[in-house]
């Protein structure tokens, strides 16, 4: 094994925040994450939301400028629906016209 950072995260779905805490060991090399509280942030985690792993939504490691609205992760959840079917009704994209993230 390489020497290398190794971070222990501690995801309190609760409060809606991480707790990350690197220190060295020897390990694999590790991908270090900054310490980010969505209860403070323009999207604070809600219902589902809240459960998600961060990389759920951060797979590519972008973590600033990912987009807000609902359909910019669940366009394939919009188009795949049939009871009843959103896309061919012409239902909008604001799903939180009608759904909550509970």
């Amino acid at each position: 094994m390489s020497r290398g950072r190794f971070v222990f995260v501690v995801c309190l779905p609760a409060l809606a925040a991480c707790v990350f805490s690197a220190c060295t060991i020897n390990a694999p090399t590790a991908e270090l994450e900054p310490t980010f509280n969505h209860q403070t942030a323009a999207f604070p985690l809600t219902g589902a939301h809240e459960g998600q792993r961060c990389q759920a939504c951060h797979s590519e490691g972008i973590y600033r400028g990912r987009a807000t609205v609902c359909v910019a992760c669940h366009q394939s959840d919009y188009n795949g629906t049939t009871q009843p079917a959103h896309q061919a009704a012409g239902f909008p994209t604001d799903c939180t016209a009608c759904h909550t993230t509970s």
